[in-house]
């Protein structure tokens, strides 16, 4: 049986609350929300939690994740 793997709660706080600001409408421009992080990396898990769901959202689509 293989291992399971747990993530940060800090880490997925992140995601979800990049997915709810791209549902409500706070980020509307994917490309500028990845622009800022390029700008000022990531520090915390928090932040790259966030960052990681950006991006895929961006690559995947907002359909995907039902945004």
């Amino acid at each position: 049986m293989g291992d399971l793997i747990r993530l940060n709660s800090e880490y997925v706080s992140g995601m979800r609350a990049a997915r709810a600001e791209v549902a409500s409408g706070d980020i509307y421009c994917l490309k500028s929300a990845l622009m800022l992080y390029e700008n000022d990396p990531a520090d915390s898990d928090f932040q790259r939690g966030h960052l990681r769901a950006i991006k895929s959202i961006h690559w995947y689509g907002k359909d995907y994740y039902n945004v």
